[in-house]
């Protein structure tokens, strides 16, 4: 079982990877490859430049600016980015860390992304980076983390296409 975070980390990983000049395996670069069109989204005319299906993705992630964190509620995700309304909109241009717990799974993701702007109170930030995931400690959740399972059978991955239907409880 992977949730959509796994994918997109294994996206970003691989991206990061190749961004860097590492050559990757034939098996890495099929995977890269089935990863974006899995995760590129559908482009509305009406949209920003970043391509998204939109998923409900239920609670909060967190946005680390400057070393102050705070709490942002997802809008939209893809394997580039996200939409996230904050109370906070750091400028555009500001390097940000976007934390995601999955409480399922004890696990703990973290992405470094970039600000490309902010439209009615609602901020897209670029994946821009190579990603972390590790397992939560005992005890140390500490807020109410977005988790947005995908599974390989029961036909939720083909939801990622923009049906608003891939959601959690």
């Amino acid at each position: 079982m992977h949730s959509l975070f796994d994918l997109i980390y294994d996206h970003q990983r691989l991206s990061a990877q190749q961004r860097g000049g590492a050559r990757l395996a034939s098996g890495d670069q099929a995977l890269l490859a089935g990863l974006e069109q899995l995760l590129r989204g559908e482009r509305a005319e009406t949209r920003g430049a970043l391509a998204m299906p939109h998923v409900t993705v239920p609670g909060n992630v967190r946005v680390a600016v400057g070393g102050a964190f705070h709490v942002a509620h997802v809008k939209h995700v893809s394997g580039g980015g996200l939409e996230a309304r904050m109370r906070v909109s750091p400028p555009v241009g500001s390097a940000v860390l976007v934390e995601v717990e999955d409480p399922v799974d004890d696990i703990r993701y973290a992405f470094p992304a970039v600000v490309e702007g902010t439209t009615h109170g609602v901020t897209r930030l670029t994946f821009d980076g190579a990603p972390t995931r590790g397992k939560l400690a005992q005890g140390t959740r500490r807020w109410r983390a977005a988790t947005l399972p995908v599974r390989a059978h029961g036909g939720s991955v083909g939801a990622l296409g923009g049906a608003p239907s891939a959601s959690a409880a």
